[in-house]
């Protein structure tokens, strides 16, 4: 019993230690709202939301982990750019096809925006982020480059 034990144990710390972690809203200062829409998302496609720094050396999930989570806010900070990545996760049959896009923008405090996944059969992916007030995107909005070496997130 105790051989399995071990491993068992093991695996389990690996796995909790490969998972990317939540997001974590701010508390203080300027903030808005941010919102994941199902958009163009066929039935087969899923999305999921990640904040990340500039270097996108560290991202978290502000979609709520392993499930996929649609139209739920979320508080992020304002005044300043804010760098998000869209991960796109598409079923073809028992294969599992990821793209990712990268982009920023700064968010005005008291604003609420909301995230459109535009897909493109899974070969690339695309989002527009509109603020819900004025139907428009922000003027700081910009599609950053997505690295050689992009994986999906845990």
């Amino acid at each position: 019993m105790l051989k399995l034990a071990v491993p068992g144990a093991l695996c389990a710390a690996l796995l909790i230690a490969g998972c990317t972690p939540t997001y974590v809203a701010p508390r203080d200062g300027p903030m808005a709202q941010i919102s994941l829409t199902r958009g163009a998302l066929e039935d087969s496609e899923h999305a999921k939301l990640m904040v990340s720094d500039a270097q996108w050396s560290r991202r978290a999930d502000i979609t709520g982990g392993l499930l996929f989570t649609y139209d739920a806010p979320t508080t992020i900070p304002a005044g300043a750019p804010v760098y998000l990545e869209l991960q796109t996760l598409r079923y073809a049959g028992t294969t599992e096809v990821y793209c990712g896009a990268h982009f920023a923008f700064v968010p005005e405090a008291g604003h609420s925006y909301a995230l459109t996944p535009n897909t493109h059969g899974g070969r690339a992916c695309t989002a527009a982020v509109t603020d819900r007030a004025t139907g428009q995107a922000p003027a700081s909005f910009v599609v950053l480059p997505v690295g050689p070496d992009w994986r999906p997130a845990d």
